[in-house]
């Protein structure tokens, strides 16, 4: 169960409650016993945070290499990378 819970305290206490509703346990509905805290998602952060780097550096290349576009492309990402970024995190306080 400790497995299935992730560790959680809360979501053990959970499972126990509900297994205490059936009138016989194996060790077949243990292990068929699932809740969301045990669920392991996949973490995107390092690559939207590279995605962010790759964006703001086409700015820094193009004022290099003298491209207009390049830079204004880059500026205009930039741009939209922040602003989704604010709301990302303001999304994640609450």
């Amino acid at each position: 169960m400790v497995k299935q819970s992730g560790g959680v305290p809360q979501a053990i206490y959970d499972m126990l409650d509900e297994s205490s509703k059936e009138s016989l346990i194996d060790k077949k509905k243990v292990r068929a016993m699932r809740h969301e805290a045990g669920v392991k998602y996949l973490d995107f952060t390092p690559m939207v945070m590279i995605l962010g780097a790759l964006i703001v550096s086409m700015r820094y290349i193009g004022m290099g290499t003298g491209d207009k576009t390049l830079y204004i492309m880059g500026g205009m990402g930039a741009a939209l990378f922040l602003t989704f970024r604010f709301f990302i995190f303001k999304g994640v306080g609450q």
